[in-house]
């Protein structure tokens, strides 16, 4: 009966996503950067259009073929930390909106942990405190391809 479920899940359950808020800033990095439309339309493998779209859920390798292609073009550089200082806080959909409204830096991120999976649903999000401690990390199935830049610009953007 299990292997039955997990065909039927297989078989019905959406692909994964990311919003298309989430690669239009490294569009836009990218363009700033040098590389031509075409070159991100390539390395992307969804058209200007998908791109633009704030709406749309791309596949969500998207991302991170993007980052691959930035690395590619500009190796060695910190691209993630001097983008998150200049991304927008739509970046995460309105997930960091909804954060800001919390009453204490921890509520903000207990709320970014806990809705994380609205903007990318494969994403995991950690928010740890003990003490005079706290963690809070993230990782997505898809960090091996952009070595871990797309989680190291939401946590950029989120400090």
């Amino acid at each position: 009966m299990n292997d039955l479920r997990q065909t039927i899940r297989a078989k019905t359950d959406p692909p994964p996503f990311a919003l298309a808020t989430i690669a239009a800033p490294i569009v836009a990095f990218a363009l700033a950067r040098g590389m031509t439309l075409a070159e991100v339309e390539a390395a992307a493998g969804v058209t200007a259009q998908d791109l633009a779209d704030p709406n749309a859920r791309l596949k969500d390798n998207v991302p991170p073929l993007l980052w691959r292609a930035l690395m590619d073009a500009f190796p060695g550089e910190a691209l993630a930390s001097e983008m998150a200082r200049a991304a927008p806080l739509s970046s995460l959909g309105g997930l960091l909106h909804g954060a800001q409204f919390a009453a204490t830096v921890g509520e903000a991120l207990r709320f970014i942990a806990e809705h994380s999976p609205y903007v990318a649903d494969r994403i995991e999000v950690a928010f740890l405190h003990a003490g005079n401690e706290t963690v809070f990390t993230a990782w997505h199935p898809n960090d091996p391809v952009d070595r871990g830049r797309t989680s190291e610009l939401g946590i950029g953007l989120v400090w």
